[in-house]
C-alpha cells in the first residue's frame, strides 16, 4: 500500500467480469489523467478511502478514487462551512469517515458522524458545514459539478478533482 492507501494486486476475476465493464481506478496511473474513468483488465486496486482522506491537504477539495459506471467514487476533507449550493440533476451521496458532518438544507439538517450516509436529493439547495475537521466520502454521478450551477473560489473542477494524490 503506497502512502495514499492505494495497494494494487493481481485481477483474480474470470474474463467475463470484463464484459460487465468493471472498473477499478489506481490514482497513480497516468492514463487516469487523460481520462474521466479507467478500467484496468490485468490489475485490481484496493483503496483505503479514509487513509486517501488522511492523506488529503486541501480543504473542499474532493477527489475522484474510483469510478463506477456514469458515478465518481470521491474523497475530501473538509473543514469550516461551504458555499450553499444545489445540483439541479443529481443526487449527492454524503458518507462520514472522520469527524462529524452537518449538512443544511432550506427546511432542515442533518448531522453525520462516522460510518453514516445521507443523500441530498437532486434540485436541494445544501451547505455542508464541519466544525472540525472531517472526512468523508461521495458517490456521485460523473456530471455532478462541485457546487452546482453556482461558482465560488471553491469550485473545482471534474479536471482538478482527477489529479493524481501524492
Amino acid at each position: 500500500m503506497n502512502g495514499a492507501g492505494v495497494r494494487t494486486q493481481a485481477s483474480t476475476h474470470p474474463q467475463s467480469y470484463h464484459s460487465r465493464e468493471i472498473c477499478c481506478v489506481r490514482r497513480s496511473c497516468a492514463s487516469l489523467r487523460s481520462h474521466r474513468s479507467s478500467t484496468f483488465t490485468n490489475m485490481q486496486s484496493i483503496i483505503d478511502p479514509a487513509q486517501v482522506a488522511r492523506s488529503l491537504t486541501e480543504f473542499w477539495s474532493p477527489r475522484v478514487l474510483a469510478s463506477v459506471d456514469d458515478y465518481y467514487v470521491k474523497v475530501a476533507k473538509l473543514q469550516g462551512t461551504f458555499d450553499w449550493h444545489a445540483h439541479d440533476a443529481e443526487d449527492e451521496l454524503f458518507m462520514v469517515l472522520a469527524g462529524q458532518l452537518t449538512i443544511k438544507m432550506e427546511h432542515a439538517s442533518v448531522t453525520l458522524s462516522p460510518g453514516e450516509i445521507f443523500v441530498v436529493p437532486k434540485g436541494v439547495r445544501h451547505c455542508p458545514v464541519a466544525e472540525q475537521e472531517c472526512h468523508v466520502l461521495l458517490f456521485e454521478r460523473n456530471t455532478t459539478k462541485h457546487t452546482g450551477n453556482e461558482l465560488t473560489e471553491r469550485t473545482r473542477t471534474i479536471a482538478e478533482q482527477l489529479r493524481p494524490i501524492a
